[in-house]
């Protein structure tokens, strides 16, 4: 878009001024002004030195180019909100689902029967697994910290190693429906290291927050680009 210096909407006849402009802090030309400006050239031109065809077409290119940015734009708008509608539309399929998030608490929701046996409800997540780790212990606690059990979890690749728990204590019994910490350790060279852990959350509901899509689960909203992995 051409800028304009000085005032050239007076000797041009545009009945135009840089106020009326939706740019007057920039002085530059919406597309209307751009064409009219062009138009109003070309009946005041002297008509014994005419506009150059070179300068003329010039112009013509580039308010073309102006004017096809501007529709490129709007197109690409209409293709984003496409898209993100798409991406709700798919989300929602996840509602009743459980999802792996980056989380060290996670939700137990077995119960116990009248024999005292744990019900249908597991603790399910995984371990990101470094290489050289042959074995990882896996810490289950209370929420103030308390250990309620541990396990060994056999590793036979790097990456995600899948864990679950069925509740059960180190002293026999089973614990209550509620939100448990998980602590993953595993000696890495010849240091004992805490290894990242990810916990199975439902997802509840859906939503739109700006760019992005939350997911609401048992353990909080999330976004949908942290979601590793969906499960059953």
């Amino acid at each position: 878009m051409n800028t304009i210096s000085s005032d050239p909407y007076a000797s041009l006849g545009l009945g135009i001024s840089p106020s009326d402009s939706g740019t007057a802090s920039t002085g530059d030309l919406a597309q209307n002004d751009f064409l009219k400006l062009m138009t109003t050239q070309l009946m005041n031109q002297d008509p014994m030195q005419p506009m150059d065809n070179g300068e003329f077409l010039g112009q013509m290119a580039q308010f073309s180019t102006v004017s096809g940015i501007g529709d490129l734009q709007a197109s690409f708008d209409k293709l984003a909100m496409s898209l993100q509608s798409s991406r709700v539309l798919e989300a929602s399929s996840m509602v009743g689902k459980q999802v792996l998030v980056n989380s060290n608490l996670a939700e137990f929701s077995g119960s116990l029967d009248a024999s005292g046996a744990p019900g249908p409800g597991l603790l399910q997540g995984a371990v990101d697994v470094p290489a050289g780790v042959g074995q990882v212990n896996m810490r289950i606690e209370s929420a103030s910290g308390a250990l309620l059990n541990s396990m060994n979890l056999p590793v036979s690749s790097t990456g995600l190693t899948d864990f679950s728990w069925d509740g059960k204590l180190a002293d026999g019994g089973y614990a209550e429906s509620g939100t448990y910490r998980l602590m993953a350790e595993a000696k890495v060279g010849d240091q004992l290291t805490s290894l990242p852990v990810q916990a199975a959350s439902r997802v509840s509901s859906v939503s739109l927050a700006g760019d992005s899509i939350e997911l609401h689960t048992s353990l909080g909203s999330v976004s949908l680009a942290d979601v590793t992995r969906i499960l059953a």
